[in-house]
């Protein structure tokens, strides 16, 4: 990416991943227990494997942002979170094929979201956003931290939390009125 508009375009990228890796990482570690428990639901990893990664998880998210953060190491953080995605379109997916109905425990107990289709387009999304600034990245990459670049993060982040909250608020009216046509209390 070349110029001032690149460079901003990446700083508001960056921050945005900055932001949704750190909220998911911070709701994981307030209910680190809750958070283990939902990702043992997801029945990919043997025990005792499940519980530790489910521990360093929130650690390596919060590393990964940290390493977002500078111009020498954001490549590190961008790779860290290429990663993470691809394990966790891996999990969701087979949660998917194998017909379950789990909470993805994406931001912990913050918001109690299915791993279903809708998980799999926000991981791919947030998948593509690494692999563009991965591709964008030049030499001089860095993040620039003012007022417009932090602002296009966070109106980002907060689009992608009312995405999510939209998206859970629809399943439930789907569930309610599905219990209504079988005469059943919601």
């Amino acid at each position: 990416m070349a110029g001032e508009d690149g460079a901003m375009f990446y700083s508001v990228l960056t921050i945005y991943l900055c932001l949704i890796f750190l909220f998911s990482a911070i709701s994981k570690l307030i209910r680190i227990r809750s958070f283990v428990e939902l990702a043992r639901a997801y029945e990919v990893l043997p025990s005792p494997w499940d519980r530790i990664f489910a521990c360093l998880l929130p650690f390596l998210e919060m590393g990964a942002v940290v390493l977002l953060l500078f111009r020498q190491t954001n490549v590190w953080g961008l790779l860290i979170l290429v990663g993470l995605l691809s394990a966790f379109a891996w999990a969701v997916g087979s949660v998917i094929r194998s017909g379950r109905v789990i909470t993805c425990g994406c931001y912990g107990k913050f918001m109690d979201a299915r791993a279903d289709g809708f998980t799999l387009v926000k991981i791919a999304s947030l998948f593509v956003v690494c692999i563009v600034l991965l591709w964008g990245r030049t030499s001089g990459a860095g993040i620039d931290i003012r007022a417009l670049p932090i602002t296009g993060g966070a109106i980002l982040f907060l689009f992608t939390l009312l995405a999510q909250k939209t998206w859970i608020s629809h399943q439930n009216s789907l569930a309610s009125l599905q219990h209504l046509q079988k005469g059943e209390r919601p």
